[in-house]
């Protein structure tokens, strides 16, 4: 077995309200770096991280789960937390052995109960956040509106770093806005660099404030080295 340092060694807590897709996005991370060698899915009750018998009955986590993945020389362990209430001691299992928590929060229901409860949890162990808003592509999502609600909820140092370009209710085009590029992806995840920035008028320099809003909140010393 492969031996890392502990520079090389990220804990990373998946989060968030029951139903919001972070055992999905975990798998997905897991397909993508190649840990596995097939994309697993929750009604299919085939996923790496949901193999308890009453896991993949109910079609939810009900423990914590672990998972390593390697991406650019760095070992990743993805900590899958359960979203149900009835097993929230769970959540705080996978956020004592973690340094960050990714928050999964879904793009047609917005944030509930368990994203608030994430988030304080995550708050009180001083662990690093991340939102990610996942199912862009349903028919009733509404990324933008999650987005806004996420910043009056949690505060202005909530900020988009990438944000899709939905066009006849597909995701198939982001946008990274620290580099302002855009990337198109294939069917199998395979990511592409675009020539061109999709065009988004006011909407996408708007998402580019946010991020000198959210620096600007933290410290002068991040704002002059954002704007370097």
């Amino acid at each position: 077995m492969k031996q890392y340092d502990a520079k090389h060694i990220i804990n990373i807590a998946m989060a968030g309200h029951s139903g919001a897709g972070k055992t999905s996005v975990a798998e997905a991370m897991l397909y993508l770096s190649k840990a596995s060698d097939r994309l697993g899915k929750i009604a299919d009750g085939n996923t790496q991280l949901d193999f308890d018998p009453e896991e993949i009955r109910r079609q939810v986590s009900i423990v914590t789960a672990v998972a390593p993945v390697e991406w650019k020389n760095t070992k990743i362990n993805i900590i899958d937390t359960p979203g149900l209430f009835d097993f929230e001691g769970g959540v705080y299992e996978g956020y004592r052995a973690a340094e960050s928590a990714v928050i999964v929060v879904s793009a047609k229901d917005g944030i509930n109960v368990g994203t608030e409860k994430a988030v304080k949890a995550a708050d009180k162990e001083g662990l690093t956040k991340i939102f990610f808003v996942n199912g862009v592509c349903d028919e009733d999502a509404r990324f933008y509106r999650v987005l806004e609600d996420l910043k009056a909820t949690f505060g202005p140092s909530v900020c988009p770093i990438i944000v899709p370009h939905i066009e006849n209710g597909q995701a198939n085009t982001y946008i990274n806005l620290l580099e302002y590029k855009a990337y198109t992806y294939d069917k199998k995840g395979n990511a592409s660099s675009t020539a061109i920035v999709p065009e988004m008028g006011d909407r996408l320099e708007g998402l580019r404030e946010a991020i000198k809003e959210a620096v600007a909140e933290t410290s002068e010393e991040l704002m002059d080295k954002f704007f370097m």
